[in-house]
């Protein structure tokens, strides 16, 4: 077979097996190419090329993973590519909701559109009947509200509070809305009132927020501090008996609660359980979720915020059984000039690969 025009050195082509590949040289009928850091050899072009397994890049398909290979052979032909990994695409794995969540729960997820629970969904709710602390460390996007928000439910209607800390205020108000939609599919007389504790709201309107029904308390650590403070010598009988029915506290982004912020968070959650004591709960009941896309050290946090010496009741939930699409990892060369970064950091901008 002639060399054909598309298949020359220093172009991009397609390959069925490697994808997106920059050719270096073809020598009879070795095809030369290198991923990354790492030489790689095509047998027998031609062949490869009748069999319509090598194709040339306008006839490769089409979809943002071929894009992002594509700026792959393009960086690594110019010597800018350390090393270029792929994540391959993983479908959901689905469960039947269990048979002991509660009615009600059931029909407030049904409502909610949701028919099926992920796998690592399924997984906290058994850690949660087993009364263990729970870690969760799955994707963003993998359902991890739903995860915590079940065993809050379940919790409110045995007559319990929640105590969920979310880091950042707008977080709060974005979980908050998910939150009360979800329970406005409850009934009135049993539905939990969700309370988004803010500095927005003066001190006196937080104050009448209090009351003796069951409660999803929604705060950020600054201003639990403040509650905290502003209730320790207080006659506040509403928020007494709020903190009382505590029986499980959420840190959602708990990778953020790291060096002097995850000192601070953790004195927090010391005096938290000091005054749930205090209003006659039995702290050792509690139970602790933390929900974390990015983490590496969960359990030393978890045990450092939730002050347990023992970590034999704690559950570790890492395997997402969400669905994920591909994700395509470039890893640049670090003795790129700055200049060279940024005209690739913008081009990542454009097409967004993950870089």
């Amino acid at each position: 077979m002639t060399q054909l025009e598309w298949l020359q050195a220093n172009k991009q082509v397609y390959s069925k097996e490697h994808g997106v590949i920059h050719i270096a040289a073809i020598i009879e009928k070795n095809l030369y190419f290198k991923k990354g850091s790492v030489n790689q050899i095509i047998f027998d072009w031609e062949h490869e090329v009748n069999s319509g397994n090598l194709l040339p890049l306008n006839q490769a398909p089409t979809g943002k993973n071929i894009l992002y290979q594509e700026i792959a052979a393009i960086l690594d032909g110019s010597g800018k590519l350390q090393n270029c990994d792929v994540i391959p695409a993983q479908e959901a794995k689905l469960c039947p909701i269990p048979d002991d969540i509660h009615p009600l729960v059931k029909y407030a997820l049904s409502q909610s559109g949701i028919t099926h629970l992920y796998s690592h969904q399924v997984k906290a709710w058994e850690a949660y009947k087993k009364g263990e602390d729970i870690i969760l460390q799955t994707p963003t996007s993998s359902g991890k509200s739903i995860s915590f928000l079940i065993p809050i439910v379940h919790e409110c209607l045995k007559g319990k509070s929640a105590l969920v800390f979310f880091n950042l205020k707008a977080l709060a108000f974005d979980q908050v809305e998910k939150i009360r939609s979800f329970v406005s599919h409850l009934d009135e007389e049993i539905r939990p009132q969700v309370l988004n504790i803010n500095g927005d709201i003066p001190p006196q309107e937080r104050k009448q927020l209090y009351s003796h029904q069951p409660s999803i308390l929604c705060v950020t650590p600054d201003v639990w501090n403040h509650e905290l403070n502003n209730y320790q010598f207080d006659s506040n009988w509403g928020f007494k008996e709020t903190i009382r029915k505590i029986s499980i506290i959420v840190c959602d982004e708990a990778h953020f609660y790291q060096g002097i912020f995850g000192s601070h968070f953790a004195l927090l959650n010391r005096r938290t359980q000091l005054m749930i004591e205090s209003a006659g709960n039995n702290i050792s009941k509690l139970q602790y979720i933390f929900a974390s896309a990015t983490i590496s050290n969960s359990s030393e946090i978890a045990q450092k915020i939730s002050n347990r010496v023992e970590q034999s009741n704690l559950a570790i939930i890492d395997q997402s059984g969400a669905k994920r699409s591909e994700i395509t990892f470039l890893s640049l060369n670090s003795h790129l000039a700055p200049r060279k970064i940024d005209v690739i950091l913008l081009l990542s901008k454009k097409t967004k690969p993950l870089i």
